[in-house]
């Protein structure tokens, strides 16, 4: 399966192009991004473009959840933008929570037990790696693609 998956924010959205069969991100000759982070605004085009469609089976964001804290601005921001990729995307789309993203990798607790748990499977993000440019809000998409290769029925928001 090929997966777009999405960390997004409030004006910027980090994701991952991930091939569930080749464990890897996607060569820049099928698609010409594997991983970033971009405006929302870009974003929205990138989903909604007939490029995308071709080339991903599924469309994963991850999802607001609540954790019965006050919230600001930029968390309805953010909801707005998932609605907004949501409304948009011409690929099959999906919500998963960070909640269960966490447990699908081993039972993180921090977004660092994330990044560990990615490390261990695929090695560091340095220079010639496969998670090279790997970095802030990317190791959260990343999660996402991978708990979805490693559990296809992951529970959806």
């Amino acid at each position: 399966m090929k997966i777009l998956a999405i960390d997004p924010g409030s004006s910027q959205s980090a994701f991952v192009c991930w091939d569930t069969e080749e464990h890897d991100f996607f060569p820049v000759w099928v698609y010409p991004f594997t991983k970033g982070i971009e405006s929302n605004a870009q974003m929205a085009r990138l989903i909604d473009s007939k490029p995308a469609l071709e080339a991903f089976d599924l469309l994963a964001i991850e999802m607001v959840q609540s954790y019965g804290h006050s919230v600001g601005r930029s968390i309805f921001e953010t909801v707005l933008w998932i609605g907004r990729f949501c409304e948009r995307s011409l690929i099959k789309t999906k919500l998963y929570t960070r909640t269960t993203i966490k447990g699908a990798l081993g039972g993180c607790r921090s977004d660092a037990d994330v990044r560990q748990a990615i490390r261990q499977r695929y090695g560091e993000s340095r220079k010639g790696e496969k998670l090279e440019g790997v970095k802030k809000d990317v190791w959260q998409a990343l999660g996402l693609a991978i708990a979805l290769e490693e559990n296809p029925n992951l529970k959806e928001w």
